[in-house]
């Protein structure tokens, strides 16, 4: 070989490297067009067929997995309003006592929310206490102690309705009677679970 063959094959490999820089940057849904740059641009040079042949080849099958991931898409989704039954019907309470129920909120729960409404009758009074907290917050304000609870009535009632936004999480919606010493307490309550929670689009 001779040394004007050798540096013709060392000029074109180093303007091929300069040309490879420049389309390197280019984005990645160009890749196919970049391609056929490439291939003109090899086919005018023997030289650098010679020399770039196994280079060439790395940077189309990179280009050619980039170019098949971006085109995959996510399915589209659209937005459903959901609701869980947690009571409805009739609750008896014993004096002393109180009842709860558990609410589980998913993160893939978007915009929870508990609502409901309630009607006690029994005793002088007709009333209850209501309050919805996490455990620990529920289980102190159950037993009379200082609590931070979501929602409470502001002492006893006989009836009321709630409606409180929740965030990811375990809580629990509680009806209480522990204040009646001797009185049992018949409740009607009625009470959902509401939120939004993504679903893929169905394809017709």
């Amino acid at each position: 070989m001779s040394c004007n063959s050798y540096g013709e094959r060392n000029v074109s490999l180093v303007g091929f490297r300069q040309s490879t820089k420049f389309l390197t940057k280019r984005p990645l849904d160009t890749l196919l067009g970049l391609r056929q740059q490439i291939m003109t641009l090899v086919r005018a040079n023997t030289s650098l067929r010679f020399v770039t042949s196994l280079s060439l080849l790395a940077f189309l099958v990179i280009g050619e997995a980039c170019t098949s991931r971006s085109a995959v898409s996510p399915p589209e989704t659209r937005l459903v309003l959901k609701s869980k039954a947690i009571i409805k019907g009739v609750v008896r309470i014993d004096a002393g006592k109180s009842v709860s129920y558990r609410l589980d909120v998913e993160p893939e729960m978007l915009d929870a929310s508990v609502k409901g409404s309630f009607r006690a009758a029994g005793g002088s009074g007709n009333d209850v206490q209501v309050a919805i907290g996490d455990e620990m917050n529920i289980t102190n304000w159950v037993n009379g102690h200082q609590a931070s609870v979501l929602w409470e009535t502001p002492g006893q009632l006989t009836t009321g309705v709630f409606d409180v936004s929740l965030k990811p999480g375990t809580y629990f919606l509680v009806i209480s009677n522990r204040f009646s010493m001797f009185a049992e307490k018949t409740v009607e309550v009625e009470s959902n679970l509401s939120y939004q929670q993504n679903e893929p689009v169905k394809v017709r």
